[in-house]
């Protein structure tokens, strides 16, 4: 027999896909672009140490993030989808264990990953080049996203095990990611503040175990040149965040065998998860589509228990932090990770509905009732729609108020406090601009796709294209400028220019979003019943 066949089945599977090829070249333009933004805003003459420092935080840290969302993007659907589909218990019927099952579906979801992390690590490796960066460092960042990258993975495969749709999974893996990351730091804080305990190298070891036990202090360890102490830090918690996946992996394996006789057709409807009568009410008077998109509260609640977890991440950060965080730097961060949080739940769920029933059969169904076209297209928009307005008003309050604080530190100079009002009212509007296109970009990729993923294509066109394109250019502009060309000087100072670079990011971000809204807006009215009435298995391009 094989070793692990459904390892090598899976790879053979995506070694056919495009995006297995496409994607780490996408990933590492990406990167360059971030080393042209860099080194257009930071380069200075004669100074290579400190341009390489900044690239070589800047890029890892952006990776760092980026592999913490991994097992949300990549491995949360992974079972949960064969559980839906009914296909679990197929698997069991041959010689196969859990173990091949859990690691094939561990290598399918975690290749593309791998692949776009393995395809930044030359990017990473440039500062080398130009000083100020140590190999070690470099070894010690190279580690902890790989780690990190585990852990993500394991835990989102973890969290397909606990449930069945892929908005619930997605939900799982958000928080076992939170939990694994800050949840003995958590336990560690609340019992010192409570018992007025002191840190130190002789009082309280096991209390220093438990605020080492993240992710977070092996890549803050991972820079300079650590003393004995830091690199005992870095090493219990490198080997902390392998040994919680490494558990993560194990718990997925054991609950495997029992998944299986959950299938779709004996899935019980959940009084308790249901709508109470005046909730179904409101959601019959909007529409019947709507009351079948949102008639779960599971479904509902997710985006507040979302918001309810960064905001206990913002205090236990505040808590370490001091007073230094609640500035406006902090502010800025704060904002940047709500809305990139929950730009990825919104990229989630947007496709979810029109997928799940072109693969079950029910569109089928929904098309030979008395519903046209536009009822199901304005159903499931409106579906969606009810679902992020409270959360997005939420985070439009929170961005009002931490505007309302810049402009307090921002002392008597009407044109900070002009760029400061242009910054923060620009992201309102870019939220709301956003969860519009990826709503009918969304719907679109679940309406036409032919593959499984529908969150990342829908997150890369809205979210990632106008980071990528800016990077992009701005790369260009950084290598031009090594001509020594007049106009490449002019420009490159324009864009070093605050108050324009903020509206050309702006300006960028509303385009795109506008360009990707007014394209599926425009398709899913024209071709919806054709896309709708072709089967899953035929190619089409979306």
């Amino acid at each position: 027999m094989i070793f692990l066949p459904i390892v090598e089945r899976e790879l053979r599977v995506a070694s056919r896909h495009r995006w297995t090829y496409w994607g780490r070249a996408v990933v590492a333009l990406g990167a360059m672009g971030v080393m042209g933004w860099i080194i257009v805003m930071v380069a200075e003459p004669g100074n290579s140490a400190k341009l390489a420092q900044a690239l070589f935080s800047t890029l890892s840290g952006l990776c760092f993030g980026l592999t913490l969302f991994a097992g949300i993007l990549f491995s949360a659907d992974s079972l949960s989808r064969e559980r839906r589909e009914g296909t679990l218990g197929l698997l069991f019927l041959t010689d196969l264990g859990s173990v091949d099952i859990a690691l094939g579906k561990l290598a399918a979801t975690s290749l593309n990953s791998i692949y776009c992390l393995v395809a930044v690590l030359p990017v990473l490796a440039i500062p080398l080049i130009l000083g100020g960066v140590t190999g070690m460092e470099y070894l010690r960042v190279v580690a902890v996203l790989l780690v990190t990258l585990w852990l993500a993975l394991t835990t989102g495969l973890l969290a397909s095990s606990l449930a069945q749709r892929a908005g619930s999974a997605s939900g799982w893996a958000a928080l076992l990611m939170i939990l694994a990351c800050g949840g003995l730091p958590t336990l560690a804080a609340i019992w010192q503040y409570g018992h007025g305990l002191n840190i130190s190298p002789t009082e309280g070891p096991l209390l220093r175990l438990f605020y080492r036990s993240t992710p977070f202090v092996a890549f803050w360890q991972a820079f300079g040149i650590s003393p004995s102490a830091s690199t005992t830090a870095y090493t219990y918690s490198l080997a902390y965040v392998a040994g919680t996946g490494l558990l993560a992996l194990i718990w997925a394996t054991v609950r495997l065998p029992g998944l299986w006789q959950d299938t779709p057709t004996a899935r019980p409807t959940r009084a308790a998860d249901a709508a109470p009568d005046a909730t179904r009410a409101i959601l019959l008077a909007l529409g019947p589509v709507v009351w079948l998109s949102n008639r779960s509260r599971s479904r509902r609640w997710l985006p507040w228990f979302l918001l309810l977890g960064l905001a206990t991440m913002w205090l236990l950060i505040r808590l370490f932090a001091g007073s230094d965080w609640n500035q406006p730097a902090g502010w800025i961060t704060t904002s940047l990770v709500v809305h990139f949080c929950f730009k990825i739940w919104l990229s989630g769920e947007a496709p979810r509905v029109f997928h799940e029933e072109r693969r079950s059969g029910g569109m089928e169904l929904l098309l030979t009732t008395g519903l046209t076209s536009t009822d199901l297209i304005a159903g499931r928009l409106s579906a969606v729609r009810h679902l992020y307005v409270g959360p997005w008003l939420a985070i439009s309050a929170l961005d009002l108020v931490m505007f309302g604080g810049s402009l307090g530190e921002m002392g008597s100079s009407n044109d900070d406090r002009t760029l400061m009002a242009a910054f923060w009212l620009g992201r309102i509007a870019m939220l709301w601009l956003d969860a519009e296109a990826l709503v009918v970009t969304g719907s679109w990729i679940g309406l036409s796709t032919m593959g499984q993923r529908t969150t990342l294509p829908t997150w890369s066109r809205i979210v990632a294209l106008p980071y990528l394109l800016w990077m992009l250019g701005l790369l260009v502009v950084g290598l031009a400028e090594l001509s020594h060309l007049a106009i490449f000087s002019h420009l490159t100072t324009g864009v070093r220019d605050v108050p324009i670079l903020a509206m050309l990011v702006l300006s960028l971000n509303f385009g795109v979003s506008g360009f990707w809204w007014w394209r599926y807006t425009t398709r899913l009215r024209g071709e919806f019943r054709e896309r709708a009435n072709r089967s899953p298995g035929r190619a089409a391009s979306a």
